[in-house]
């Protein structure tokens, strides 16, 4: 058994959930339709890495014990307009939700799993977080601690010249854990979906669009490309420069030069300065139809339907984010730069039906 991956002992038990819903549909002279689900649901009993001490050889221990509750409120509203040859359908669905921890193994209120905090009361998909405030240009404007006269440290590492200027929150002259923040979470707080159906004669458009507000990522694709020092001396994919150094780094003026020989990791992912928001709207396909069932020959054949049609799909994306696609994240929410993108893609076709 790898040391690196913890232990399961004996007594792992099941999880379950307590959910509740509540919800309603209306219907407006068949022209208007809303239909609402409120959700109350309490997952209980999940297995989560606890850590233990370091003479067991393992990373951790997998228990039992770990809460989380959700809430939420997802919702589907349409409505038919025109009449004749003319018609219009627009629908749009909406998904809002919110978790929070409620309870962790043993009674801890806090745990650390693979450099995430889980901590009752804060949310499950939260990021941990160093706060950037720029560059020490040089050591005199390092904080010195004027109890022992010893210069500022990151986790017992003096901080020196062209570190990053963390923030110390404790004011303790030492960075290191406490000074963490809950900063963004990577599921957006409302997402949803636009579609809309067109119809004149024989003609047929339909538009879907996709969106996310609330949204944040944390860029380990760029945070790689500056810590090369660390990256290449790697044993895993993260060391191979072939995959992605040939790219160009977005606004590469937005990030500071550190030293990257610096012991304090001056580029490491775990910080604000690599946070961003990952809101979108993306225009996620479009398909456009013509039914050629009026032509004599198609009527005679006895073809019901017989429909020309182009699709494209992908087509672009609205977002503040500078990575290649908000939505290329691992589930832990950083975007390491392996993730397959999404393709754009245009088809043409012939449907028929008989």
């Amino acid at each position: 058994m790898p040391f690196n991956r913890g232990y399961t002992g004996w007594g792992i038990q099941w999880p379950y959930a307590d959910q509740g819903n509540v919800g309603f549909e209306l219907s407006l002279e068949n022209k208007w339709y809303v239909a609402a689900n409120a959700y109350l649901r309490y997952d209980k009993n999940l297995v989560t890495l606890v850590p233990v001490p370091g003479e067991y050889g393992f990373s951790g221990s997998y228990k039992n014990g770990l809460s989380v509750k959700n809430t939420g409120v997802e919702a589907n509203i349409g409505a038919h307009f025109g009449n004749g040859h003319f018609k219009w359908n627009p629908n749009v669905l909406l998904h809002w939700n919110n978790n929070s921890i409620t309870a962790l193994p043993d009674g801890l209120q806090a745990l650390t799993v693979n450099g995430r905090r889980l901590q009752v009361g804060e949310r499950v998909d939260a990021f941990w977080l160093l706060q950037n405030e720029g560059l020490y240009e040089s050591d005199a404007a390092v904080a010195v601690n004027p109890a022992g006269n010893t210069p500022l440290t990151y986790y017992g590492i003096t901080v020196k010249k062209g570190d990053p200027r963390w923030k110390d929150i404790n004011n303790d002259y030492t960075v290191d854990d406490r000074d963490r923040v809950f900063k963004g979470n990577m599921h957006p707080k409302l997402s949803g979906a636009f579609n809309q159906s067109f119809s004149f004669k024989n003609w047929e458009l339909n538009v879907l669009t996709g969106f996310a507000i609330g949204k944040y990522l944390v860029n380990e694709a760029i945070a790689n490309r500056f810590d090369f020092v660390n990256r290449e001396t790697a044993g895993d994919m993260a060391g191979v420069k072939e995959i992605s150094f040939w790219t160009q780094i977005p606004e590469q003026e937005r990030y500071p030069l550190y030293n990257p020989w610096s012991l304090v990791r001056p580029y490491q992912r775990d910080q604000d300065l690599f946070l961003e928001k990952a809101d979108y709207v993306k225009l996620k396909s479009v398909l456009l139809s013509y039914n050629l069932k009026d032509l004599p020959w198609v009527k005679r054949a006895k073809i019901t339907s017989m429909k020309l049609y182009a699709t494209g799909n992908n087509l672009f994306t609205i977002t503040p984010y500078s990575g290649r696609d908000p939505e290329l994240s691992n589930y832990m929410g950083y975007d390491d730069g392996y993730g397959t993108p999404f393709p754009r893609t245009f088809n043409l076709g012939l449907q028929l039906d008989f």
